[in-house]
């Protein structure tokens, strides 16, 4: 009856020990003169230090009440405390069109834990094929138009794409580039069909996934 458990709790991080887990403390109601009283004050003595574990994107924050030595502890009063990281500032995502196509949207600002890239979709031009999304290595990141970057390390991070677009003149939607002409021909006859002249077929390069 002469003590009252105070809670302390952290989000979006941990207590400098690494911990996440809830900490509590049995606080010792006395009065003026040191006895117990169930109606008298008790002082903190336990405070768990934090603000040096923040989550991925997030940096130190701030206590929703802040507790010290001096805090008044009461049968009905100041019994739970909150530490709280705070998001870090939001980051930029572009997108960036090669020769031969446009892209929408040409970025997007998002917070780095919270929020949620919404990519964006390479569009050819006439006489033009899309080919791929690569990064500021130049490493390709997709093969479809529709692009959504996704997080590093479970935080959204700041960077740069290119759509790229090939030409594509015979427009069947390939890059040309990928594509050889394969020619048949035949000589003292015909071919089955009754026809003599030569056959071609467009024929499309592509890796072992089959891009």
């Amino acid at each position: 009856q002469y003590q009252v458990e105070v809670k302390y709790t952290v989000v979006n991080g941990a207590w400098n020990n690494g911990e996440k887990t809830a900490v509590t403390e049995k606080v010792t109601l006395v009065d003026k003169e040191g006895h117990y009283d169930e109606n008298g004050i008790g002082k903190l003595a336990n405070i768990p230090l934090v603000g040096n574990k923040p989550d991925n994107g997030y940096e130190a924050g701030s206590w929703d009440k802040v507790p010290s030595k001096d805090t008044v502890i009461t049968k009905t009063e100041n019994h739970s405390f909150k530490y709280s990281y705070k998001e870090k500032a939001n980051i930029t995502i572009k997108y960036v069109a090669g020769e031969g196509g446009s892209v929408n949207p040409s970025s997007e600002t998002l917070a780095p834990a919270t929020g949620e890239a919404q990519g964006s979709t390479a569009t050819a031009n006439t006489k033009y094929a899309f080919i791929n999304w690569t990064d500021e290595s130049g490493k390709v990141v997709s093969w479809d138009k529709k692009f959504v970057p996704e997080k590093v390390g479970g935080v959204n991070v700041g960077a740069t794409y290119t759509a790229n677009f090939g030409k594509d003149d015979d427009g069947d939607g390939i890059p040309d580039q990928y594509q050889v002409e394969v020619k048949y021909t035949v000589v003292n006859g015909a071919w089955n069909n009754g026809e003599k002249t030569a056959v071609t077929e467009k024929v499309t390069l592509v890796d072992r996934d089959g891009h």
